[in-house]
């Protein structure tokens, strides 16, 4: 679980909940992803803050602050997160 969890988060911007997503898809069980998360969630949250902050300066170039917003809030990242990177 947590190679897994390393994995995404050294190759991929993902969120919170994209992140839960494959990890059910791969057949960890939700009860046992929910307990990991809950026990790393300052590193996770962490990841998660720097994964949206790199997808915003990557966006800024072609897209407006709106759609920025909303392309992130597609992805799952948390209002609070999103907030904190596009101020």
């Amino acid at each position: 679980m947590k190679r897994a969890v390393n994995e995404f988060m050294a190759l991929k911007n993902l969120s919170i909940r994209e992140m839960k997503y494959k990890l059910y898809t791969k057949g960890v069980q939700k009860d046992v992803i929910e307990d990991y998360f809950y026990e790393h969630i300052e590193e996770i949250e962490e990841y998660e803050k720097t994964s949206a902050q790199k997808i915003v300066i990557k966006k800024q170039a072609t897209l407006e602050k709106e759609e920025i917003r909303n392309y992130l809030m597609k992805k799952g990242y948390r209002e609070n997160t999103i907030k904190e990177v596009l101020i």
